[in-house]
């Protein structure tokens, strides 16, 4: 419920962004927050049996937004030298020295991989754990042949 409550801030939020006439009243989130539950009763409830085709509906959205992002940025932005966009390193962070600055630049860059391989490596581990924790345990049967 919170979460739809603060969604329903973003959303407001929004309109207030592109409508400078709008006056935000109190009541208002609480309203868009009884609307955003509603609306997702009534589609749990009337609307499941069509989730795979809302699912792959989602999915191409998804896709066709990267497309819609990616496409205006890369034909609006300016254009630059690639051998100064490759090679030409500035320490524009003050550090004095422009090793060092590369070098700091790019630890943040080597933390995030680190972060994102880590979780990748991290999931089947986690299932394979899972797997083995829930098992059934089967003890063998001890042979006759042993005291």
């Amino acid at each position: 419920m919170l979460t739809i409550y603060r969604e329903a801030g973003l959303i407001i939020g929004l309109v207030k962004l592109n409508n400078d006439s709008y006056q935000i009243q109190s009541f208002h989130q609480t309203l868009l927050t009884m609307a955003l539950v509603l609306f997702c009763v009534i589609f749990n409830v009337f609307l499941s049996v069509r989730l795979p085709l809302v699912e792959a509906l989602v999915l191409v959205l998804h896709c066709l937004g990267v497309f819609v992002v990616i496409i205006p940025l890369w034909i609006m932005a300016p254009r630059g030298n690639v051998h100064d966009t490759i090679f030409n390193f500035t320490d524009n962070g003050g550090w004095g020295n422009v090793g060092l600055s590369s070098t700091i630049g790019m630890v943040p860059m080597i933390g995030m991989l680190i972060v994102s391989t880590s979780y990748l490596q991290s999931v089947p581990l986690r299932l394979i754990m899972l797997r083995a924790t829930t098992a059934p345990f089967t003890c063998p049967r001890r042979s006759k042949m042993l005291p």
